[in-house]
């Protein structure tokens, strides 16, 4: 469950070993809210979590071009456990582009990387087919 009050992140399982990590709620006042409390990540990890930078843009996806309130969200976890994992994210940039019109997220981009500084994540998602009134 997810509290449309407060911005946070929530892991959804895409398949076993894979999950999908995305920004929430779908709140029209969602560049009122302060920062994210924590990123989904390994156990026992920290985050410290900017507070999101928001601007206002237009975006295009397959589903079309649409005003949108782009949301940037940058954070890095602190030390954890006794040893240092390669394959671990400790550093991530999330930016969603949410569309006031369709009241949802219409473009999110997420990043992340190790603490060698290894690239370990791009993805990209985007609406491909908006219908009113569907």
């Amino acid at each position: 469950m997810i509290d449309a009050d407060q911005i946070t992140f929530a892991s959804r399982p895409l398949r076993p070993g894979t999950s999908f990590v995305e920004l929430a709620p779908y709140a029209r006042d969602i560049w009122k809210m302060a920062r994210p409390a924590g990123y989904p990540g390994p156990a026992g990890a920290m985050w410290r979590v900017s507070t999101p930078r928001y601007s206002e843009e237009e975006v295009r996806v397959p589903a079309g071009t649409f005003k949108a309130l782009r949301v940037e969200v940058n954070g890095a976890s602190e030390a954890f456990g006794g040893s240092v994992v390669q394959a671990t994210a400790a550093r991530f940039v999330y930016v969603a582009w949410y569309s006031p019109e369709l009241n949802r997220y219409v473009k999110i981009h997420h990043q992340t990387w190790s603490r060698q500084n290894i690239k370990l994540g791009d993805e990209v998602v985007q609406l491909v087919e908006y219908q009113p009134g569907r």
